[in-house]
Formats: structure tokens, sequence, C-alpha cells
């Protein structure tokens, strides 16, 4: 029983020694065994944070051009295309011929129906006459009621066959126009979908016109930078490597299912670039968030508690020692390889900027010098 009694003593002692050993060593009080001098503190390197009153909330945004008008023109009829004046490339103008359909049929059946209104219109005449005459007659008494009703009632059916007959003309004459296909709007024709002699039905695209001269960006931007645009607002994006101005013309209402963003309409100045359908448009968006903290490099940072960060301040010591204190920080806003922070900092401190998963609270280190790339920390 005593033998085991010292034992357990013995492993205790030992484990409070190692332990002691372990803290003077982190904290700087050990001394080397043989020479009794204090080991070389770990040399980290440090930079002073400044206090800064807010920082640029910046946002790049992707979309796309479009023009403000984008038509697959088609005739309303179907039909054997008789030619197409126009070209891919070609700039129109409103009204332009685009394409014809050969109307030989159309124009056959109008002079046929043309000749019937002219033999219905001789037979309405003639009833017209008649009709005069009954009435005549029947006032007169020499003709029976009957007969003067006959004869009204065939007169106006002879003006129902003129309507109809003129009609049907009217309907020729439409087809006629419409066989004729003209620009709806000016601009430029991107694609031509059939040649002369194709046979197409009603609907068919037949050419793919753009409204060029009014070019615009639909991008998709974040739901609380959108709402944050005005109607009108200036903006400046880059498409194709060029800068190209532009002003909100509406904030569309609803938000995308996947990306959950919201697009916004710019128009584009036309005379800027040359831009084409489709051509990728980048925005960039800055706004000022005024929030006093600091800007710290983004290996300055550890990992910390309740969703905090935490960075490393070097509290001078005695002689050239600093010893470390940890203090939790929020970061707020990250461009690049740096972080606005706020929290237990204060301005002229000195904080460790990088090599902080070796650090531990308490510990006694000594500053290097910063390499040159790392002598101050460049604000945006």
């Amino acid at each position: 029983m005593y033998i085991h009694s010292h034992r357990t003593r013995w492993i205790l002692m030992s484990a409070l020694l190692l332990a002691g050993s372990a803290a003077l060593a982190i904290r700087g009080g050990a001394r080397d065994s043989t020479t009794g001098e204090t080991p070389r503190r770990l040399a980290v390197t440090a930079i002073p944070v400044e206090a800064q009153s807010g920082y640029q909330r910046a946002g790049r945004f992707v979309g796309r051009v479009e023009f403000a008008q984008a038509s697959d023109v088609s005739f309303e009829l179907g039909g054997q295309v008789a030619r197409v004046p126009v070209d891919e490339g070609d700039t129109v103008e409103a009204g332009s011929v685009l394409a014809e359909l050969d109307t030989a049929r159309l124009r056959a059946r109008r002079a046929e129906l043309v000749a019937l209104r002219a033999e219905v219109r001789a037979r309405r005449d003639l009833t017209r006459l008649r009709d005069r005459r009954a009435r005549h007659l029947l006032a007169e008494d020499v003709i029976a009621p009957q007969r003067a009703d006959d004869a009204r009632l065939e007169a106006a059916a002879s003006e129902a066959a003129l309507a109809r007959v003129s009609a049907q003309i009217e309907t020729i004459d439409v087809d006629l126009s419409k066989s004729t296909l003209r620009a709806p709007f000016a601009g430029e024709v991107a694609v031509r979908h059939v040649d002369s002699g194709v046979v197409v039905e009603a609907g068919r695209p037949v050419v793919r016109l753009l409204e060029t001269a009014r070019p615009e960006a639909r991008i998709g931007m974040a739901r609380d930078v959108a709402v944050a645009l005005t109607e009108g607002e200036p903006v400046e994006l880059r498409i194709q490597d060029a800068r190209v101005t532009g002003r909100v013309l509406a904030v569309l209402p609803e938000r995308h299912s996947e990306t959950r963003t919201v697009a916004v309409r710019i128009a584009l100045d036309a005379t800027a670039a040359p831009l084409r359908d489709g051509d990728l448009a980048e925005l960039t968006w800055s706004q000022p968030v005024e929030t006093a903290g600091f800007w710290l490099p983004r290996a300055a940072l550890t990992e910390g508690a309740r969703g905090l960060w935490a960075a490393y301040v070097a509290v001078p010591e005695l002689r050239s020692e600093h010893r470390l204190d940890r203090r939790p920080v929020e970061a707020l806003y990250q461009k690049g390889e740096r972080v606005y922070v706020r929290g237990a900092l204060r301005a002229g401190e000195i904080v460790v900027q990088d090599g902080v998963h070796r650090l531990v609270p308490g510990q006694l280190v000594q500053l290097a010098p910063p390499p040159s790339s790392l002598a101050h920390l460049e604000l945006p």
C-alpha cells in the first residue's frame, strides 16, 4: 500500500513539473538548463493599426448587352418568297422592304373579283330601277303590292351582293399588302433566315432585326444594391475592354429564382464603342459605409469564439520583448487580402500580421522587421 502511494505521488509531481516547464517556455520564463540563458524568442512581423471612419463597399456585377428591340420578323401569310432585298449586316429604316412574296395568284383573284363587282353593280342598278318603277305603279294602284315587294327585296339583295364582293376585294388588298414584309423599326439585319424561291408558312422567321440605336445592358445585382439605384442615375460599365457610360432605366420588380439577383436595365451610349447583342457588360459599384474600424491583412486574423475572429496585439514588455494579447474582432468587409474589422483594438497598437496559427495568448515574442512587401498596410 505504501509503495503504491509513493508511486502515485511521484507521477503527480512529474506531471506538475512538466506543466510548469511548458508554461515557462510559453511565457518566456524558462532558461536553458546548460547555459542558464533565456531562450531566443519567436520573431514575428507586426504593424501599427490606424483607425478609420469607414470604408468603400464595392461590388462587381456582370450582365449582357441587349438591344431595345430584337424581332424575328415573319409573314402573316404563307407563300413563295419572291425576293429578299436585304442581307445580314444591312442597316434599314423603319418601313423598308425586307422581303416579298409571290403575289401572282392574289392579283389574278383580285382581277376576277373586280370583274364580278362590275357585274353585280350593273345588276344592282337594274334592280334599283325596277324598285322605283314598282313603287310608282303601286302608288297609282296599277300593280299588286306583292310585285312591289319583290322588286324592293331584289334591289336589297343586289346591294348585299355588291357589298360582299367589295369586301372580298378589300381582303385581297390586305393580303397583297401583307405579302410585302417591312421593317417595323430602324435597325440592323442580324440574320437572314430564307432566300428567294423558298416556300414559307405563316409565322416562319424571315429576318432577325435588331434596333441598334438603343442598346441596353441587363445586369443582375444584389437586391440591396439594386434598390439603392434611382431611375436616370448615371453609371459606368466595362464592355469588351472599353468604358461605356449609361443611365439606369428601371429596376425590375422580380428576383431571379436561381441567382436571387434583381435585374437592372441600363441604357448605354451607342457611340462610345461598337456593341454587339450578347456582349458581356461589367458594372463596378461602390458605396461609402460609415463605421469606425481598422484595415488588417487577412493573414492577421484567426478564428475566434461565437463566429467572431481574433487578432494578436503585441504589448511591449521589458527589453525588446512583447507579450501577445488576443483581441476579438468582427470582420465587416473584405477586399482582396485586406479585411475591415471592428472590435477591441486601439489606434497605434501593434498587430501581428501573419503566422498567427503558431501563436498563443500570453506568449513572449520579438518583433522582426517586416518584409518590403508588408512594410505597410495599403488601404483600398
